[in-house]
């Protein structure tokens, strides 16, 4: 599992800098050494491999299961709300009612006002 612990790291490390760029190797894993731990019982909880320590065990496929649903969800419901934005997006632009004159003064007439030297504006 050597190469995907530091390919996972690696990613990591690097979304990091994205955010800390004077961060080094060294403060990233003093302080995401756990991430290490989390890649580990992950992986062992998709693979349904249940790790026994010394009479106790820790299985996280519960966890696991509960995370992706939740991914799920998520997922689904950014899903939605894009179609939803893209459905109001494409409504059509509703009757804007009464037309708006303008006097030659800049006064603003609404409604079918006949002035002589206005002009009709757009909507």
């Amino acid at each position: 599992m050597e190469a995907e612990l530091v390919s996972f790291m690696t990613a990591a490390y690097g979304q990091h800098k994205e955010t800390h760029t004077e961060a080094s190797w060294p403060e990233f894993l003093s302080q995401f050494s756990y991430m290490l731990n989390h890649h580990l019982l992950r992986y062992a909880a998709e693979a349904a491999d249940v790790r026994h320590v010394r009479g106790a065990y820790y299985d996280a496929s519960e966890s696991v299961a509960q995370l992706l649903e939740v991914e799920k969800r998520l997922r689904e419901r950014a899903a939605r709300e894009a179609e939803e934005r893209r459905r109001g997006d494409e409504r059509q632009p509703e009757d804007p009612g009464e037309p708006l004159r303008q006097t030659r003064g800049g006064i603003l007439l609404p409604g079918h006002i006949e002035y002589r030297g206005s002009k009709q504006l757009k909507h």
